[in-house]
């Protein structure tokens, strides 16, 4: 529970430090997700060691094992597009949706034990909370910066006057 949790501080320390400071940083948007990118393909390590030894109730066949490898491809895809597009938007949900989409395929799969299915859907959970809140803030605090912009521009014509 312990590492599980010290895992979530790179995706909670992206958006406290976003809202402590009252900007978005792209920056730090861009390394939250690529942590979520590396995660994805831990979550497929997972899969595949769970399904690798002889005595694991799931069979080593091209359902488990293709399924444990898609996780990197996803995350891997994600940040390309989003590089591609010059989008953090695409890369930050691409991130999320393999999150959400690994995180619902291990939760029903059967074989992991009710202990790591609790674990994981707590974890997934806090990802994606912390990487919706880094869009949000993408969004809130640059409109912000935006109109105040926009009024020291106004106020600077006023004064020019």
């Amino acid at each position: 529970m312990v590492l599980g949790l010290a895992g979530l501080i790179p995706f909670a320390a992206s958006p406290y430090l976003m809202i402590s400071s009252g900007h978005f940083l792209p920056d730090i948007a861009i390394y939250q997700t690529f942590y979520g990118a590396t995660i994805l393909s831990f979550l497929g390590g997972v899969r595949w060691g769970f399904t690798v030894p002889s005595n694991s109730p799931q069979n080593p066949d091209i359902t488990n094992l293709g399924y444990s490898v898609v996780p990197q491809l996803w995350g891997c895809g994600s940040l390309v597009l989003g590089h591609y597009m010059e989008c953090i938007v695409v890369a930050n949900v691409g991130v999320m949706l393999g999150l959400a989409i690994t995180g619902y395929m291990d939760l029903s799969m059967a074989g992991y034990p009710v202990w790591f299915k609790g674990l994981r859907f707590c974890l997934t959970v806090g990802a994606l909370l912390s990487l919706f809140s880094v869009l949000a803030c993408k969004f809130i605090l640059l409109e912000k910066i935006k109109n105040k912009t926009e009024l020291e521009i106004e106020g600077n014509n006023v004064e020019s006057q």
